[in-house]
């Protein structure tokens, strides 16, 4: 259950694992982890399981390791390792993790307006303020 994990993570210094489910828990409270993205070849045919599209969103995140060979762990184990002493760099994953993740009711059909209200008007608060003067075009 999620208490369970969130016992286990509050002593973690990084995860390994293949479930995305763990990995997003991990980055909410700011734990760094390898993702192995890797199979033998008796498994290959489970290979496209990393393909899905909610995946890419986790690559882009800072703490989140993709391993593709299994050669390559033990470095990303380390690169995760030391990911996790840096307190600036903890948080920072909190914050990636909380801009997909709402501990709040909010309809996802109002954060999508509010999106688009911030890059309309240039919304200095919100995370899409980034995209400060949209180039568009009636094509």
């Amino acid at each position: 259950d999620c208490e369970h994990m969130k016992e286990i993570l509050k002593v973690s210094s990084f995860i390994v694992s293949t479930l995305p489910t763990v990995i997003l828990h991990g980055a909410i409270m700011g734990v760094p982890s390898v993702s192995m993205l890797y199979t033998d070849e008796a498994n290959m045919h489970f290979r496209g399981r990393y393909d899905f599209e909610e995946l890419s969103i986790a690559k882009s995140w800072p703490g989140v390791f993709m391993c593709l060979k299994e050669k390559d762990l033990f470095s990303y184990c380390q690169k995760a390792l030391a990911f996790s002493k840096d307190e600036y760099k903890r948080n920072l994953m909190k914050t990636y993790a909380s801009n997909v993740v709402h501990g709040d009711a909010v309809s996802f059909s109002k954060r999508l307006l509010s999106a688009i209200e911030a890059i309309f008007n240039k919304n200095d608060v919100s995370c899409f303020h980034f995209l400060g003067d949209p180039v568009l075009s009636e094509d």
